[in-house]
């Protein structure tokens, strides 16, 4: 199942659509409209989480996130891969949305396909 969201940002709206197969996730696409930051995250996303796990992605989104949020000891993980590149990105607040952009998408994709649990009556 797809996924889309978005953010405004210089008035703009900025769009990420998610979507995904496999129990692995190894068929990952992003489809975006906006600017590089979202076009170069979602790209290292697919590369990085390809064939991971759920448990797996989901690590690797919360160490992206404290990359974000400034944390030198996780913009030197060597687990996050390339997108210790975009570190410099928690500079600047408004950019920061948009490189969390395609996380976020993943992350309610992933949501979405997990099984809920049926209730007992």
């Amino acid at each position: 199942a797809a996924v889309e969201r978005a953010v405004r940002r210089d008035g703009k709206r900025r769009c990420m659509r998610c979507g995904g197969g496999c129990a692995g996730w190894c068929d990952l696409g992003f489809a975006w409209e906006g600017d590089s930051v979202i076009q170069v995250c979602a790209s290292m996303i697919t590369e990085l989480v390809s064939g991971k796990s759920t448990e797996e992605i989901e690590a690797l989104r919360k160490k992206f996130r404290d990359v974000m949020r400034g944390d030198p000891s996780a913009a030197a993980d060597e687990k996050i891969g390339s997108l210790r590149a975009l570190s410099g990105v928690a500079r600047f607040p408004a950019r920061v949305k948009c490189a969390l952009l395609a996380w976020s998408a993943l992350e309610t994709a992933i949501k979405d396909r997990t099984p809920k649990p049926t209730p007992l009556v």
